[in-house]
């Protein structure tokens, strides 16, 4: 009876082996422009239209059934994605309107998806007006890491 438990251990710890790694389909990253201002950095692995999307965090006040109020979106403009949108200043790479901030004490959650990739995400960090102010220049806030920042210069996709 030993034997066929530790069979079947040594089965089923060789099994996870046998699942493919989730794929790496790039992130988005907070960091700051030339003037202070907000600047989202794209770093997509894949081919594909990037559209970024912007809407606050969740308040006391909001029910369980409202939604986040949106502040933006912004779709590349051609075939491959701009490395970097200023949502205060999107310019010619990007359609959509601008909107400078966050402010207060609201939170802004960073998203985005690659169009033609079956709307495959990209993740981004939530970032406040004080996330903002105490991020270190060439430093980028990435997803899942609140506070937490990563150099300008690693900062890609992890594509590999």
């Amino acid at each position: 009876m030993r034997t066929v438990s530790v069979v079947v251990l040594l089965v089923m710890a060789g099994c996870g082996n046998l699942a493919e790694p989730p794929e790496r389909v790039g992130r988005l990253g907070a960091a700051l422009d030339d003037s202070g201002r907000l600047e989202v950095l794209v770093a997509a692995c894949r081919e594909g239209v990037v559209m970024v999307s912007i809407a606050e965090g969740r308040t006391a006040d909001m029910s369980d059934d409202e939604q986040n109020a949106r502040v933006g979106a912004w779709t590349a403009v051609g075939d491959e994605a701009p490395r970097t949108l200023r949502p205060a200043d999107p310019g010619a790479e990007w359609r959509g309107d601008a909107a400078a901030g966050p402010t207060g004490d609201t939170v802004w959650i960073i998203d985005g998806t690659l169009q033609g990739q079956d709307g495959t995400a990209l993740h981004g960090p939530a970032v406040s007006a004080d996330d903002l102010a105490a991020l270190g220049p060439d430093r980028v806030m990435v997803h899942g890491e609140p506070g937490v920042s990563v150099p300008r210069t690693g900062f890609d996709g992890d594509c590999s």
